[in-house]
């Protein structure tokens, strides 16, 4: 992994060279494309240092994803009486039906 970031940076510093050399004679258009493979290199060149960083640490990012989520995602639990609202203990037995038959 290491070997293609640095052949990736190195190619896209090669490229940015180049087309800043285009640019220098005039052609906007090329210094418009040079200006994006240099922001292309220096994405490369963070994700490259952030890999080497967390390889240091030992940071696996393979770990595994816990089965529950956390609790503070759900959403609190509350006590309706339904029979005090003939319009909801309706929705809820049509809900219940529905969940019965599939």
């Amino acid at each position: 992994m290491h070997a293609i970031a640095i052949a990736l940076i190195g190619a896209f510093l090669v490229a940015g060279w180049w087309q800043y050399a285009r640019a220098s004679g005039g052609n906007l258009a090329k210094l418009g494309l040079r200006l994006r493979v240099a922001a292309i290199c220096d994405l490369r060149w963070g994700l490259w240092v952030r890999m080497v960083r967390d390889e240091l640490r030992g940071d696996d990012p393979q770990q595994e994803v816990p089965e529950q989520p956390a609790s503070w995602r759900h959403a609190p639990l509350v006590a309706v009486d339904d029979e005090e609202d003939e319009e909801l203990a309706a929705y809820n037995r049509r809900l219940a039906r529905l969940n019965d038959e599939g």
